[in-house]
């Protein structure tokens, strides 16, 4: 049996994110997202959906995608996240960078909110112990410094030290995660 392979897709301004964030995705939704921001940009009352069901993964694509969303709001395009079921992880940053008021959840869904895993270069120095450490020090900042622009989870330090922070769909609107549920899309 041939390996699955992961599943994006993007359907005239409609993105869908129903993967891990990985180098497939970074082929499958960076480069045409990049390239619908550029055309979009000249269009009055742009909109691009993206469709989040993910349970995360790299999180440096994931803050690509981020910095993208943040382009073509720049552009004034309208970047309307919606989760379907799960945002967790990298999933959960992407879909809370979305336009505020034009961030959707399904009633029953959820985000999972964490620093996440982390991987370094090889540490077989104490100088390569010290600069890793320091690398993954900036890296939980960005994290949580990402949440902190984008929604009001409280007590967000302490929440980020627990790898299973679950929040539901009532908790993300509360938070500002998220502002509306799914079945207020039009």
């Amino acid at each position: 049996m041939a390996d699955r392979k992961p599943e994006f897709y993007q359907d005239v301004n409609k993105f869908f994110i129903l993967h891990e964030f990985n180098d497939d995705l970074r082929d499958g939704i960076v480069i045409p997202l990049t390239k619908k921001i550029e055309e979009l940009s000249k269009v009055k009352d742009a909109v691009i959906d993206i469709y989040i069901n993910s349970r995360g993964g790299d999180g440096h694509l994931c803050m690509t995608i981020i910095q993208l969303i943040e382009v073509a709001k720049s552009r004034v395009i309208k970047v309307r996240t919606i989760i379907t079921d799960i945002a967790y992880s990298a999933g959960s940053l992407v879909a809370i960078a979305g336009t505020e008021g034009e961030r959707y959840i399904a009633r029953g869904a959820e985000h999972c909110v964490h620093y996440g895993t982390q991987y370094g270069w090889a540490e077989t120095t104490p100088l390569q112990i010290e600069r890793n450490t320091d690398q993954k020090k900036r890296w939980f900042a960005k994290l949580k410094s990402t949440y902190e622009k984008y929604c009001k989870i409280p007590n967000l330090e302490e929440q980020l030290k627990d790898d299973s922070f679950f929040v539901t769909a009532a908790e993300a609107i509360k938070w500002k995660m998220a502002d509306k549920y799914l079945e207020d899309l039009k």
